[in-house]
């Protein structure tokens, strides 16, 4: 089970389901800080409503793109979420570019969304909604396509927690006190 501090996209192992939820946190906070008054009240509504160059919407759409909506949909926690005709189209966008098959894709999709068919919900991937990878190696054989996506897609890292921390070793490595200089 994913702790709370690894839903944070800055988290070390956090993968890329949880950046779009924890982009909505971070708006809803602020919409809440806003609406509540203060000293910076007007400057958050302002950032979060207003048509400037640097705005909360600008910001958000270059931080959160598609992989993410896609990442955030196709986590089992999610999966009764509505979903908007804009983020259907953006998921269909991404279906195309990266699946064999973005029909099959996205039928398969549609099918896990309503849990029907193959994803109803008497079959026994839903016994596993505490671990995605399980789940969809379940779902490999009655939804291909879609479950080689969500399997890439839902253990991508979504920062650079591993690579820092490997530069960190290789420095202490390679450092002037241990070469003896």
């Amino acid at each position: 089970m994913i702790h709370e501090k690894q839903k944070i996209s800055e988290a070390n192992r956090a993968n890329i389901c949880y950046v779009y939820a924890r982009w909505n946190e971070v708006e809803s906070h602020l919409k809440e800080k806003a609406n509540r008054g203060g000293v910076f009240a007007a400057d958050l509504k302002i950032y979060l409503e207003g048509n400037q160059k640097k705005n909360w919407t600008r910001r958000c759409n270059k931080q959160v793109t598609h992989i993410h909506l896609a990442g955030y949909l196709l986590h089992l926690r999610n999966h009764k979420v509505e979903i908007a005709l804009e983020q259907l189209t953006k998921l269909t966008k991404l279906f195309k570019r990266y699946t064999t098959n973005h029909e099959a894709a996205l039928t398969q999709f549609l099918d896990f969304w309503k849990q029907r068919g193959h994803s109803g919900p008497n079959r026994t991937a839903w016994d596993y909604l505490d671990n995605p990878r399980l789940f969809w190696s379940i779902q490999e054989t009655s939804c291909p396509e879609l479950s080689s996506f969500a399997g890439i897609l839902l253990t991508t890292v979504a920062n650079s927690v591993p690579s820092e921390r490997a530069f960190s070793v290789m420095n202490y490595i390679h450092s002037k006190m241990r070469k003896g200089l």
